[in-house]
Formats: C-alpha cells, structure tokens, sequence
C-alpha cells in the first residue's frame, strides 16, 4: 500500500460545473459565497454581543437577532439569499453555532475562494478549495426561542 503525504491526500480537484457539497436532497441548508468576506462580516459583528448566535435561515434568506446581556445593544442581521452564488433553505430552519468557534474557521480561509456553508445532520459544515480541498465541521448548538420581538 502507497502512503501519500498528508497535503496529497486532502488535495481534490474540481471540475468548473462541479459543486462543493454533496446532494442537495442531504442538505437542509446551503450557501455558498465567492469569498468568506460576508461570513467574516457576520460573525464580527455577531460576536460584539454574543457567543452563541440563534439564527433562523428560509427560502429568501438568513437573519440573526439578539441582544447582548445588558440589554443595551441590539442586532438585526438579514442577508438575502441574492448575496450568494448559490442559496438552498426550502423551508424555515432554525439553527444554532458558537459563533467563535465559526469565526476561527473563517479566518482561516483565503478570501479569494468560493465558500461552503452547509448543516449536514447536527453539524455545520464549512468546506473550501483553495490549493487544498478543506473541510471544517462545527457541532450545532441546541436552538433557543428569541428573546427579541418580531
């Protein structure tokens, strides 16, 4: 049996109309963005007052809401789906992650190369190609009701 080096092994190239992720029929939400640069901006700014971001994902898009324990500084995060290349949330999905744990795994992509945000089962999945195929898998956290009126 050949042993590869560890980089050889991740290595995985893609054809141009071939997607990132595994069948959509598997997935219960996925977008995938030309650049991590929209994700950095949500998780930085979701992370000046909370540690454990709720959000609610449907068929037009994405939104976070919360207060930070003070009560003194509220957020209102919606990203439509037309932001990324590709969006799938058929129905309304609500999910919940460390948002520091997301955020390290963000910064650690090239902002030069599409990325892949998927729940897959009970993780979030945040897969990239940039010379390498990468793939990061966070647990989701158990989501809590708003504490934020409508």
């Amino acid at each position: 049996m050949t042993h590869y080096p560890h980089h050889l092994r991740l290595k995985k190239e893609m054809r141009k109309d071939e997607n990132m992720s595994q069948p959509a029929n598997v997935i219960q939400f996925l977008t995938i963005a030309k650049s991590c640069e929209i994700w950095r901006s949500i998780s930085s700014a979701i992370m000046t007052v909370t540690n454990e971001a709720q959000f609610e994902a449907g068929p037009n898009g994405i939104e976070f809401r919360s207060k930070d324990q003070s009560r003194e500084v509220y957020i209102d995060i919606f990203v439509p789906r037309v932001v990324f290349q590709q969006f799938h949330c058929p129905v309304l999905l609500k999910f919940g992650i460390r948002i520091n744990e997301f955020s390290k795994i963000i910064k650690r992509i090239n902002s030069s190369f599409p990325v892949e945000v998927c729940i897959q089962d009970r993780f979030l999945v945040v897969t990239t190609i940039d010379t390498f195929f990468c793939r990061y898998k966070s647990n989701l956290i158990e989501s809590r009701p708003s504490s934020i009126p409508n």
